[in-house]
């Protein structure tokens, strides 16, 4: 199996893939859910790490994980990329709640300051909802540089309006959404691993939300 292929087979083995009835936070209902909250070992968490810091820019400050899922993201980055001997970088992440006591800020961790080189890190992109939040609150904390969104999996759907979300995200922002996986390596898996019955579940979501030019490949 290439890389792409092992980290697939990682992931679905412990059981961050799941297939069922789900609300996602967009509103929509999915006949499955990305749950990165289901590696919680220290080997596991150290092995998304090193995903993400292959496509961590060179020139990066910061690496910022929004609410929840993407908070270990950005600290086993920073662990993986310190370990392997890169730079000492330092991360921060987003208070999804206002807090009225104590430290009041909505931005908890590292200083964010202009002309700070940010790198984003989530586990899942589907309308970008929580994505846009945090481009939003950090180019309103400072006049910082955000180069790159990298997220575990590309759900390759449209977004609220019917437009590739990505493309939509990154026309918007100004931000390149680099993804490790898409949902089509998952797909394809399942399929070649004698489970059809999940391959056409995520197809059955695709016909719905899928981005036209991310998914010619259902028939």
């Amino acid at each position: 199996m290439n890389r792409q292929d092992n980290l697939v087979d990682f992931l679905v083995k412990k059981g961050a893939l799941e297939f069922g009835n789900y609300i996602l936070r967009s509103g929509r209902e999915s006949t499955y859910f990305f749950d990165t909250g289901k590696i919680t070992d220290a080997s596991g968490l150290s092995r998304l790490g090193r995903e993400l810091v292959s496509q961590l820019p060179e020139n990066t400050d910061i690496i910022f994980g929004p609410a929840y899922k993407g908070i270990p993201l950005a600290i086993v980055t920073c662990m993986r990329l310190f370990n392997s001997g890169g730079p000492d970088l330092e991360y921060a992440f987003n208070r999804k709640e206002e807090k009225t006591h104590g430290d009041k800020n909505r931005i908890i961790g590292a200083e964010i300051r202009d002309d700070f080189n940010i790198a984003l890190v989530d586990d899942s992109f589907t309308t970008g909802g929580t994505q846009y939040e945090s481009v939003d609150l950090l180019r309103n904390t400072a006049r910082v540089k955000i180069e790159k969104l990298i997220v575990l999996l590309d759900r390759q759907e449209v977004d609220l309006n019917g437009n590739d979300a990505v493309e939509e995200f990154t026309k918007k922002t100004g931000v390149y959404v680099s993804p490790v996986l898409s949902i089509r390596d998952f797909h394809d898996y399942f399929l070649r691993n004698n489970h059809p019955e999940k391959a056409k579940k995520i197809e059955e979501h695709l016909k719905k939300y899928g981005a036209k030019e991310s998914t010619k490949w259902i028939n």
